[in-house]
């Protein structure tokens, strides 16, 4: 029982190297380079509209800051490689895995990593509130549609944070029960991806249909209501990388390898895939192709003068009909 055992942790360990350098920083790379464009498209804005210019500088903040919790994410995964595999190869029989898991987990640079991921699922999910708050406004259920993914980014805030202290703390929890409220916290995470993804991709779609119904397929309709806009503006990479991550976790529970594998490169790329997820959304915003406060008011509008335009195309015809009718009658 002991050999499979210590071949699994040799498997994760091999996964675990690549998934915490190479993979860590090609995500981080594609990201940077994404948040640099974004930038360059705000501060461009930033001289010429002058309405949104707040807003703009609050978005740099603000992507400034996730930008800056991801890199230093990556110099703490960085480090956990050199202490774990590098420092300290043969500190255990099972080799550097459990080092890396029970010893260097309790050290300040791997608390750095635990503050600084959970800074990064707050910013970005409070972004993806924010987006469906945008979404919803003008709907009557707006206040529901916002309560119940804040309460439950609330409640998986508090058990990442007692986590957190109980990983570096005195131990108060057995390892039964932390399974149980890493399952708690994982279903939390997956309900306010599933509630953020559902609500916002189910708004652009309806209005989709309505305006379509109205005016038909036109370069509005594929500007804001195309499959891709629907999937970055409802996050759904992130939804679905957190799907597969929990999916390969209960696998992985019953034994099998290359599930155990798959988890361990699914939970250490997620903030990256959050910072992608979130950056797609903000560069839609910043090309203005993104859904704003007044959005469905504008279409709303098109709509309302498509109508008009309609109604006094009609009324035009039945005067020139009148009209000709009466020429008709007085020749004779």
């Amino acid at each position: 029982m002991a050999a499979p055992n210590l071949a699994l942790f040799q498997e994760v360990a091999r996964i675990e190297v690549v998934s915490l350098t190479t993979a860590d920083a090609t995500l981080y790379g594609l990201s940077l380079a994404l948040s640099l464009s974004c930038c360059r498209l705000l501060l461009l804005e930033l001289p010429r509209d002058k309405c949104w210019r707040k807003q703009n500088l609050f978005t740099l903040f603000h992507m400034s800051l996730i930008m800056i919790c991801g890199l230093l994410n990556l110099a703490a995964d960085t480090n956990s490689i050199q202490v774990s595999w590098v420092d300290h190869p043969t500190a255990t029989p099972a080799g550097s895995l459990i080092y890396y898991s029970y010893t260097f987990s309790r050290t300040a640079i791997a608390g750095m990593g635990y503050v600084v991921t959970t800074l990064i699922y707050l910013l970005t999910h409070g972004a993806q509130i924010w987006r469906l708050s945008i979404m919803w406004r003008a709907s009557r259920y707006h206040f529901f549609v916002i309560i119940i993914p804040s309460l439950a980014l609330l409640g998986s805030l508090v058990i990442e944070v007692v986590t957190i202290c109980d990983i570096l703390g005195p131990k108060v929890f057995t390892d039964r029960e932390g399974i149980v409220i890493d399952i708690v916290e994982q279903s939390l995470t997956l309900f306010t991806g599933l509630i953020v993804t559902s609500l916002i991709s189910g708004q652009i779609a309806l209005a989709r249909r309505k305006h379509i119904e109205i005016m038909g397929t036109s370069d509005i309709s594929n500007h804001y209501f195309s499959i891709i806009s629907m999937l970055v503006e409802s996050f759904a990479l992130e939804f679905v990388w957190t799907i597969t991550s929990i999916c390969t976790a209960l696998a992985g529970h019953g034994g099998s390898m290359v599930s155990s594998s798959m988890n361990v490169v699914f939970i250490d790329l997620l903030p990256y895939i959050q910072l992608i997820a979130y950056l797609l959304v903000v560069y839609r915003v910043s090309t203005g192709r993104a859904w704003k406060k007044d959005t469905k008011e504008k279409l709303t509008s098109l709509q309302f003068n498509h109508e008009e335009q309609q109604t006094t195309q009609l009324t035009t015809t039945r005067a020139s009909i009148h009209i000709s009718g009466d020429a008709t009658d007085a020749q004779a």
